[in-house]
Parts: C-alpha cells; sequence; structure tokens
C-alpha cells in the first residue's frame, strides 16, 4: 500500500570557498597561496505536502525545505501555505 496524497524532496550542500597562504615553519620559504571549495554541511529530505512547516526548534525549514514546497506543493496545502 503506498501513501496517498504529495510529496515533495529536496537536497541541500552549505559550500565553504576560501583564499588560504600558509608559511612553513622557520620561514625558509616562500608563502604557500591556494583556494579551497569544501563543503560545511549536507542533507536531504521527504515530507507530506498535508503537513506546515516548522519554524522552531532544530526540526525548523531551511531555505532548500521550503523552495521544494512552493514549487512541488499543491496551492493551498498547509506545506505550501507556510513556505
Amino acid at each position: 500500500m503506498s501513501p496517498q496524497g504529495s510529496y515533495y524532496a529536496w537536497s541541500f550542500i552549505d559550500l565553504v570557498e576560501a583564499d588560504l597562504t600558509y608559511t612553513c615553519p622557520g620561514g625558509a620559504a616562500e608563502p604557500v597561496k591556494g583556494h579551497v571549495v569544501t563543503w560545511d554541511k549536507n542533507g536531504s529530505g521527504f515530507l507530506s505536502c498535508g503537513e506546515p512547516m516548522s519554524d522552531e526548534g532544530p526540526e525548523k525549514a531551511g531555505a532548500a525545505e521550503r523552495t521544494a514546497a512552493r514549487e512541488n506543493c499543491p496551492a493551498g496545502s498547509p506545506a505550501g501555505k507556510t513556505a
């Protein structure tokens, strides 16, 4: 048996990008300069359009979830209204 109703899914990754300079101990060499791109956190979710989003606590809705609900849930649905 499959669940009835509309659902939405999302995923996200928070990228961190920075320039860096590193000087070797003793200062014998020129500083090394570089650029790094990595991630701070990532996640995903899958929820029913029939449930409103939370604005409080650790489960509060993020930007990716709100965008997914606005773009995928039927007009007037509880998730769409609170997105």
